[in-house]
């Protein structure tokens, strides 16, 4: 079992820490390392003050401290903690993440913490979904108890991919969004939003509603 960061706890102690540190505390420049098998964060004990090392979790042998397994991608609180000996992400966890730029995504990927044949480790794994035949999108389903993201065949019923389509039709907003699991597929469909008795109005690219002159 691997320990999670989770927010509440990290504001927690940053309130903590905020009026003082430890002695001996090592000055630092970055978000998380493991030090003597701890996982550590770097925060200021004051607003705006010098930043130290503190640590969040003392991994207990034969866990290890890892930080950044997942290589070249965010995935957030799953890449970092108390793992054991042989993984470097937890066991049976899989997280999906669209890449693009700004509001329109390209490419979408699963990845998954599986058992590598090779060397047997438990290591991330990422299948493009977006590179399957019918093109797939990575989305969760949300009729489980616990939900774990898969792979399902891709239907737009409005433009979503590899341009999304946010736009106004008199007063009404129209954006395109999604994915929502339906029938076992990844269903793509129109959101709408009346602004009236204001105006609706395209700004930065955006829909919004505006006051009317």
């Amino acid at each position: 079992m691997k320990f999670q960061v989770r927010p509440a706890v990290v504001g927690l102690l940053a309130l903590a820490l905020a009026s003082c540190h430890l002695l001996g505390e090592e000055k630092c420049h970055g978000y998380y390392r493991c030090h003597d098998n701890s996982l550590e964060w770097c925060t200021s004990d004051q607003w705006f003050g010098d930043t130290y090392w503190h640590v969040v979790a003392t991994c207990e042998s034969p866990q290890v401290c890892r930080v950044d397994t997942a290589p070249g991608v965010d995935l957030g609180q799953v890449e970092m903690g108390c793992f054991d000996s042989n993984a470097y992400c937890p066991a049976g966890q899989a997280v999906c993440v669209d890449t693009g730029s700004g509001l329109n995504a390209s490419d979408s990927s699963l990845w998954s913490c599986v058992l590598q044949e090779s060397d047997q480790t438990l290591r991330w794994s990422r299948t493009v979904c977006s590179a399957q035949t019918p093109v797939a999108w990575c989305a969760y389903d949300p009729s489980g108890g616990s939900p774990v993201p898969a792979c399902y065949e891709a239907v737009q019923n409005c433009p979503y991919f590899p341009a999304r389509d946010l736009h106004c039709e008199g007063s009404v907003q129209y954006w395109c969004a999604g994915p929502s699991v339906i029938d076992g597929k990844a269903v793509f469909d129109w959101y709408t939003v009346d602004c009236a008795p204001n105006t609706c109005a395209v700004r930065e690219g955006l829909p919004d509603c505006a006051t009317p002159p």
